[in-house]
Parts: C-alpha cells; structure tokens; sequence
C-alpha cells in the first residue's frame, strides 16, 4: 500500500520546518560527510515552499557570506545549524569555487526535495 499524498505532504513540511542548508566538497553520502570548513563558513537557513504530494523547494535566495576559498559539488540539508541530523544531499550540477571573503547564491526553487 502506497502513502497517501496527505502524508507525504506532511512529512516534507514537517522535515522542512527547520532546514539548514550545506555545502559538501564530494558527496554527502547518507552522513553528510565532506562539509565545506573553513573561517567563515556556517549552515544557512531556508524556508521551504508548502509540499505538494511530497515535494518542496527553497522558497528564496539562500546566501552563503564570507565564505573560505573553497571547491564544492554537493548541497546538504540539515536539521540544526551546528552538529544535527544529515537528512538530505544532492549534486549542485558543476563544482562551483569561491575565494575568501566571497558569497554563494542558490537560487530560489534550485533546491527540491521529494518523498516518493
């Protein structure tokens, strides 16, 4: 038997609510290992849109500030800023670089989740 979309719909909020997004130099794996470090470097949090039969996006800009020069391929999703639960990780499409000091945008929508 299949969950209904009521319920998907309610884990993803539910899971959503307090989501801390990371950046990962590889692939996160089920760990969240690989997690970009460095000063200035920190989580970010983000709103996630209402879940729609189990999916959801980040609704707005998500800003990484000041961050450490820095190569990175993966973006995570966390339940805290420091330390928590890894609850989910994806490939970003290219290897992005930064230097010192520089900021990193995902765009809104670019981050979606869904529980099939």
């Amino acid at each position: 038997m299949s969950m209904s979309p009521f319920l998907k719909a309610e884990l993803v909020n539910h899971a959503m609510a307090r989501a801390y997004i990371s950046l990962h130099t590889a692939d996160p794996g089920p760990t969240g290992g690989n997690e970009v470090t460095g000063s200035g470097y920190s989580r970010v949090s983000a709103a996630f849109t209402p879940s729609v039969d189990g999916a959801a996006s980040n609704a707005g800009e998500i800003e990484f500030r000041r961050m450490p020069t820095a190569r990175f391929s993966f973006a995570g999703i966390w339940d805290a800023p420091v330390g928590g639960n890894f609850l989910w990780g994806a490939w970003l499409g290219e290897t992005q670089e930064v230097q010192a000091g520089d900021s990193f945008v995902i765009d809104p929508n670019s981050i979606s989740v869904k529980l099939t």
